[in-house]
């Protein structure tokens, strides 16, 4: 029998109690083990099961037990089963939490690790639902955090916290959460106060989230430029990879995001702060845009995917207009726009329409 949906439900139920679903579960565990191995035999697992009321049936409780039992020794790491129903942060997620954390430990002095104390200034409670809700007091919402923490450490907390307790304290925030736009703007919101210094001495967010749906409308306004700059719909692909080509200078198939930054623009789509003067598409939806199809999370874009995915999924807009006062049958060469597109000429290739500075 397959454990996968047996995991499911469990998430389910999970998700539903919040954070403090995976929380409890993970707390009841280490009571159960009274000898503080770290593992549980069969009667423990289920005892530990029956009295977080997961809602499993006992065949679904025994199946789990054995799927988890790795080394067949009647024994369950619980951290190990513990990390099974949290599951992974998703390549996006990961990316984020990863952001800040290099953030933090650069207030560190690029330790590697971070300390609580570092943590606590920028901590920001003010969007905490509890919090919000008057059910909270703000240094209860940072002591929660806290606990969250200390509750990852297997020996005595001694104020640290490292990558791998950073990430793994993120899957348990991340397995109650269903939607990658709310983990981001939680996460955005919650480090709001963590900030980097630009290169004219002002101060910005080090994490500002851009949502799918923008990520989305900003795509379809890239397809409109691609049909307007091209000579041809018939030969639409061919000609926008060869653009990109032309930039993969070494010939991998790939482009980087500097390079594909260079690609939008041969298209008119001008980012900001990558010429003189004001306007251009925001850096972080074009930085949205080439994370959602840099797939392995890479750095490097293969753009015939890119291109063959984008072009699949929008019908080609309509036809340019004809201009009256020609011929009939003719189309006016200078200034045929697609609709939605008109600003391409008037902007000299600055993009306006979504996104500006």
């Amino acid at each position: 029998m397959d454990v996968e949906p047996v995991l499911e439900k469990l998430r389910a139920h999970m998700r539903s109690r919040g954070v403090e679903g995976i929380r409890g579960l993970g707390r009841h565990f280490k009571m159960v083990d009274r000898g503080g191995s770290g593992s549980v035999n069969a009667d423990e697992f289920v005892y530990a099961c029956r009295i977080n009321n997961l809602g499993l049936s006992p065949a679904e409780v025994r199946l789990l037990m054995q799927a988890f039992d790795l080394h067949d020794n009647g024994q369950v790491n619980y951290q190990e089963f513990l990390r099974g129903v949290r599951g992974r942060l998703t390549q996006q997620r990961k990316k984020l939490v990863r952001m800040v954390f290099d953030a933090l430990d650069a207030i560190g002095g690029h330790n590697g690790y971070l300390m609580m104390d570092d943590l606590k200034p920028v901590y920001s409670v003010t969007n905490h639902p509890l919090v919000k809700a008057g059910k909270m007091t703000k240094d209860g919402a940072l002591q929660e955090m806290i606990n969250g923490f200390e509750g990852l450490k297997e020996a005595p907390h001694d104020g640290k916290v490292s990558l791998e307790e950073w990430v793994r304290y993120y899957e348990e925030v991340s397995a109650s959460i269903d939607h990658d736009d709310y983990f981001g703007n939680m996460l955005a919101g919650t480090w709001a106060h963590l900030k980097k210094k630009r290169a004219d001495g002002t101060t910005a967010p080090v994490l500002k989230f851009t949502s799918s749906a923008e990520v989305e409308a900003f795509e379809k306004i890239l397809i409109n430029a691609m049909y307007a700059k091209v000579t041809s719909d018939v030969q639409l692909k061919i000609q926008v990879e060869k653009q990109f080509a032309n930039i993969d200078k070494n010939k991998s198939g790939t482009v980087s995001m500097d390079e594909f930054m260079l690609g939008l623009e041969k298209f008119g789509m001008h980012v900001e702060g990558r010429r003189p003067g004001p306007g251009g598409s925001r850096l972080s939806l074009v930085q949205g845009l080439f994370d959602k199809y840099d797939v392995d999370a890479s750095g490097a874009l293969n753009y015939h995917d890119f291109v063959e995915a984008m072009l699949s999924k929008y019908e080609p807009p309509l036809k340019p207009h004809v201009d009256p006062g020609m011929p009939s049958g003719g189309r006016s060469r200078k200034g045929a726009m697609y609709p939605g597109t008109e600003y391409l000429a008037r902007s000299n290739g600055v993009f306006r329409e979504l996104g500006q500075s």
